[in-house]
């Protein structure tokens, strides 16, 4: 009886204990259940939706599934703030029509040669100037009209420069630029820049000198040239003319001129033209005619080049020009000096002017004003020179040179 209860209790106890621990092993993969359960009570909804978020854990390096992307538009992943400020300068009118107006007060500085006869007195002159940029749709740019002066006439002077008896005012200075350009789509912009200064100094005499006018001759007797020994005031006058093409590099998709990744500021290349009117006496590097005063023309033609950064508020920029070739120093009318030089002699000139400067934005309104400032240095030499002659056996003596300088402050209004 026992063997056959024993038996029993044995097969209830087979029969009972599955039923005992389902509930046991079930909680082994509760994990699992719960996730079935769940996407089975959320067929009618998107299955990725909730089920994604879930499975948003952190993931190896390299991983791109489900929305691992998304943290790309993140504010944490945007730019840096100031590659979203505003473009400066902020204008009112129409992008294709700007104006730009501006006036400045600037010191302007002087130095030409010494002579060992005369004395030449020069003084830094203020000036006030009234300039303006102006780009006309696609039909015309004015990249400068810029004339200053520190009087109210203009010190230069049509015939003698040197003739002028000195007055108590003070000596005057006069500077004009231009500069236009036709703005066409293309690498290359023709431009036309036309650039005058005009200055006033006193000379005076140590020993008499003689005066030589334009209208003299080579044959004139030198007894019949008035001799001077009083204080004159000296007027010069220095033009330079260029006619060339600009190179655009941003605009030049088949890479003319390499640049290595960097970018290329525009530069133009072409022919220029100067002209320089001043009292002169006739040097040949340490030798002067000390004894005769001309009121001389100076005068030359070559290749003009230079270089010119964007001026943008917040930023330095840089303007060179400058010229090369050969010239012709004109004594009177009639004569030049060119004419008493050897046969295998020639005279060439150089000239330039180097500027730099800072903009910087007053107000971030619309219209922004800008206050910048702006040194220069330059001048302009003509010299002697043998064409055909060994390297060892040249040699170069200045026949002129002079010197300006100039700081300024403008203030300026971008419409």
């Amino acid at each position: 009886m026992r063997s056959t209860l024993g038996r029993l209790g044995g097969a209830l106890t087979c029969c009972v204990a599955p039923l005992l621990w389902t509930p046991a092993l079930a909680a082994q993969t509760l994990g699992d259940r719960v996730d079935q359960h769940v996407d089975q009570g959320l067929d009618r909804k998107p299955k990725s939706s909730p089920r994604k978020t879930k499975k948003r854990k952190p993931r190896p390096a390299g991983t791109t599934q489900g929305p691992a992307r998304a943290p790309a538009p993140h504010p944490t992943a945007d730019p840096a703030p100031s590659a979203r400020e505003p473009e400066l300068p902020a204008r009112v009118l129409a992008q294709e029509l700007q104006l730009d107006p501006y006036v400045s007060l600037a010191y302007r500085g002087w130095r030409p040669q010494d002579y060992p006869t005369i004395d030449v007195e020069t003084e830094l002159a203020l000036t006030f100037a009234l300039g303006m940029r102006l780009k006309l749709f696609q039909v015309l740019v004015i990249e400068r009209a810029h004339y200053e002066s520190s009087a109210l006439s203009s010190p230069r002077r049509s015939g003698v420069g040197v003739a002028q008896q000195a007055g108590r005012a003070a000596p005057a200075a006069a500077w004009f630029l231009g500069q236009v350009g036709i703005p066409v789509r293309w690498v290359f912009k023709p431009i036309v820049r036309y650039e005058a200064r005009a200055f006033e100094s006193d000379i005076t005499p140590r020993e008499p000198v003689r005066l030589v006018p334009r209208s003299a001759r080579a044959s004139d007797d030198l007894s019949t040239l008035p001799t001077v020994t009083s204080t004159l005031r000296m007027s010069s006058a220095i033009e330079t003319l260029v006619v060339g093409l600009q190179y655009h590099h941003g605009n030049d998709p088949s890479g003319l001129i390499q640049t290595q990744g960097g970018s290329l500021p525009p530069v133009y290349l072409g022919v220029g033209l100067v002209s320089y009117q001043k009292p002169y006496m006739v040097r040949v590097g340490d030798l002067v005619l000390d004894d005769l005063l001309f009121d001389a023309q100076l005068r030359g033609a070559g290749l003009a080049l230079g270089l010119e950064t964007p001026q943008k508020p917040k930023s330095f920029f840089l303007d060179f020009s400058g010229q090369v070739g050969l010239g012709e120093l004109r004594l009177t009318d009639s004569l030049t000096l060119n004419e008493s030089l050897p046969k295998d002699w020639w005279i060439g000139y150089a000239q330039g002017e180097l500027t730099v400067g800072y903009i910087h934005p007053l107000l971030i309104t619309r219209p922004t004003p800008l206050i910048g400032v702006t040194a220069s240095i330059g001048g302009a030499t003509f010299y002697y020179f043998r064409a055909f002659a060994e390297e060892s056996e040249q040699s170069v003596p200045v026949a002129n040179w002079d010197l300006l300088w100039g700081a300024r402050v403008l203030l300026m209004l971008p419409l």
